[in-house]
């Protein structure tokens, strides 16, 4: 496939120019404490949870073993996929909150057994929305209705910063399922690593027109973006990858080895820096309840 000979080419010239420039050098921080707000779905109430984070820790391999290898073998331009149910695809999910009363769609993944991970204004959205009461998430939903299973959330969890600020370095949520979708649909590896500017990336997710891109189908399908990173700051990266209204909390995925490992989720259109989308980096805090929560 494109994307493969493209690796290919990618991985020969870093070994005959193994000079990496760094695209941001992130600065050390001295807090060591994450405020996370859970909203149990369930009860209805709001819990305020302080995680300790330990700035060693930088993958989710290092405490959980992936069900699935996530390997590359899709798509690399904005199209839809032929078959979502093989991983990587199959532990990027559909999912559907009711705000208000109102019908809602985003992209989440799959990041253990019962955790997915997405964008925090899927659920509370920077314009006042209400807060989501529902979520039922779909993994590796296809344009036929095939998938890889369908759970429903108890809770789900979101930085405060975002709460009380929406500031959008911390736009990020959690989510737990009431069913084990990771067991079958496999899920990915969250890594924090050194990025590199022109680094190749893949964005995986449910757009509103994936409907039209796949011929006017009856479900959603998983669209693939591809492009590369342009910019970076501490908590933030920024990319030409093509992206659409509902790939808010898609994954940004980067070929590692034989396979791929998640280093963001998408949230913003073009805005911050024109030209460009962007989207949160799999984070300390990210990894700490991950950790805590298996």
């Amino acid at each position: 496939m494109t994307f493969k000979k493209l690796f290919v080419s990618v991985c020969i010239l870093t070994i005959l120019f193994n000079v990496p420039v760094s695209a941001h050098t992130a600065s050390s921080s001295t807090n060591n404490k994450e405020t996370l707000i859970e909203y149990n779905l369930l009860t209805g109430t709001q819990t305020a949870i302080e995680y300790e984070i330990d700035y060693s820790l930088t993958s989710s391999a290092e405490f959980l073993n992936p069900i699935k290898p996530c390997s590359i073998i899709g798509d690399d331009e904005r199209e839809p996929l032929d078959n979502a149910l093989y991983p990587p695809f199959s532990c990027i999910g559909y999912f559907q909150t009711i705000k208000n009363g109102r019908p809602y769609h985003g992209t989440g993944v799959l990041v253990s057994d019962k955790l997915v991970l997405t964008a925090g204004h899927n659920f509370i959205s920077d314009r006042g929305e209400a807060e989501a009461s529902s979520i039922t998430f779909t993994a590796g939903l296809n344009y036929d209705g095939s998938n890889k299973g369908v759970a429903n959330a108890t809770k789900y969890f979101i930085p405060e910063e975002w709460v009380n600020d929406r500031n959008k370095a911390y736009d990020w949520a959690l989510f737990e399922l009431d069913k084990s979708l990771g067991n079958v649909a496999g899920y990915v590896e969250l890594k924090i690593e050194p990025l590199l500017i022109n680094d190749y990336i893949e964005i995986y997710g449910y757009p509103r027109d994936s409907k039209e891109l796949s011929g006017n189908t009856k479900y959603p399908n998983q669209i693939a973006g591809y492009g590369q990173i342009m910019r970076e700051t501490d908590l933030r990266i920024y990319y030409d990858a093509d992206t659409e209204e509902g790939m808010s909390g898609a994954p940004i995925m980067r070929p590692n080895g034989n396979s791929t490992v998640c280093i963001g989720i998408h949230t913003n259109g073009n805005d911050e820096y024109p030209g460009y989308n962007s989207g949160v980096k799999i984070n300390h805090a990210m990894l700490a309840y991950i950790r805590n929560a298996n």
